[in-house]
């Protein structure tokens, strides 16, 4: 599953989800988070409907599996005059004075 459905998903969604992942039942999600537990089940099914999923655990493992992925890359921003991996050398010295 590539991340474009993940991207749809709100963040209530998500929520609910990494809880799911974590081996939560609907209302034990709905106690962490102070909703209904009717409610927790809405969301995971509208995320099992983005995600084209049957099982919220399957989307619940995409969700992690995804969010772990894109931890281990977070975007780092270069700081002026700092020379990045993917300059060339000519680059850096123009930036290096």
């Amino acid at each position: 599953m590539d991340g474009t459905g993940l991207l749809k998903l709100n963040e209530r969604q998500k929520q609910c989800l990494r809880l799911v992942y974590a081996n939560l039942e609907a209302k034990e999600i709905a106690r962490q988070l102070g909703l209904s537990p009717h409610t927790v089940t809405e969301h995971l099914r509208d995320a099992r409907r983005v995600l084209g999923v049957s099982r919220s655990m399957h989307a619940a493992r995409a969700l992690v599996e995804w969010e772990r992925g894109h931890e281990a890359n977070p975007p780092v921003p270069n700081p002026i005059g700092v020379a990045s991996e993917d300059d060339s050398p000519t680059e850096q010295i123009g930036r290096a004075h």
